[in-house]
């Protein structure tokens, strides 16, 4: 099965500048987005320490996947009954036919089989459970991934052999209001304008097993949420310039964390020069671009 080469013309860009810690997050973003919902209010609760990274991520070894110090978009909206979000065990192409007629209010996310998402898709994921947004289009049917951002064009058929189980419906029940934006706004657990400043020594790392992973882990999750907190406060209007300027840097040392632990003579001190250069979110920068 290689699916269609026709791509879908709305898929360039759909999940640029969103930055869920998810394959669903990241789909339920682009699906409100779609809506018109200003998704940057959602990051509200993004700002944790650094600190606090560290000791779940590296001491205890958190995974991304199972990365809980930041609740769910998908799961906050639906307790605040925003997002009706349910899974539903019926087959791919009925799911998909469910959200017909919900005037673009509705959305589906299917798992693509393992085979699928990684020959097809090109899909390089953290669990086998990969979800992918499908909307029928014609006789056929599109198939939008996240990371990287693809779509495909299958055909029944073809779906058929890609679906992997049960999937998720998903409704827009209301948008986003001031007060609601209010209420995120007052809920921050994390604030950064109160973090103080935080590092680790070699020795914090020894006896720690799988600690390359697990720094690589903890880089690529701290780097995201940069991105969702310079995100947030900017729709507030905060200058958020001193956090912009160092993402190439961020991405930079994500990138070089993985190229490390690759390497069969990787040592832990090898992260501390690239961890130094780490740009963190200091109690100096924040007062000065006006968050407290």
């Amino acid at each position: 099965m290689t699916g269609s080469k026709r791509r879908w013309p709305g898929c360039c860009g759909m999940f640029e500048g969103l930055y869920g810690l998810s394959c669903v997050e990241n789909q339920v973003l682009a699906f409100l987005r779609q809506q018109e919902v200003d998704v940057a209010p959602l990051y509200y609760n993004s700002a944790v320490p650094l600190k606090e990274l560290f000791f779940f991520m590296v001491i205890q070894g958190m995974s991304p996947v199972r990365f809980d110090r930041v609740g769910r978009i998908q799961d906050d909206l639906r307790a605040r009954g925003m997002l009706a979000f349910e899974k539903r065990g019926a087959g791919a192409i009925r799911l998909a036919r469910d959200v017909v007629g919900t005037d673009g209010a509705g959305g589906c996310l299917d798992p693509g089989h393992p085979e699928f998402t990684k020959s097809v898709l090109m899909a390089r994921c953290f669990r086998d459970d990969h979800y992918v947004r499908l909307l029928p289009e014609g006789e056929g049917w599109a198939v939008f991934n996240d990371i990287p951002d693809k779509s495909v064009m299958l055909t029944g058929t073809e779906l058929r052999e890609a679906y992997a189980g049960s999937g998720f419906h998903l409704c827009l029940r209301r948008g986003l209001d001031r007060e609601e934006r209010r209420r995120f706004w007052n809920g921050r657990i994390f604030k950064p304008e109160n973090h103080v400043d935080f590092w680790f020594y070699e020795q914090d790392l020894d006896g720690i097993p799988d600690v390359g992973r697990r720094l690589r882990d903890m880089i690529g999750i701290y780097k995201q949420l940069r991105y969702r907190i310079a995100a947030y406060y900017e729709d507030y209007g905060l200058d958020m310039a001193f956090m912009r300027k160092m993402e190439p840097e961020m991405e930079r040392i994500y990138a070089l964390s993985s190229i490390i632990i690759s390497n069969a003579r990787f040592r832990p001190h090898s992260f501390i020069p690239f961890c130094k250069k780490s740009p963190g979110w200091t109690t100096g920068s924040w007062r000065n671009c006006g968050a407290d």
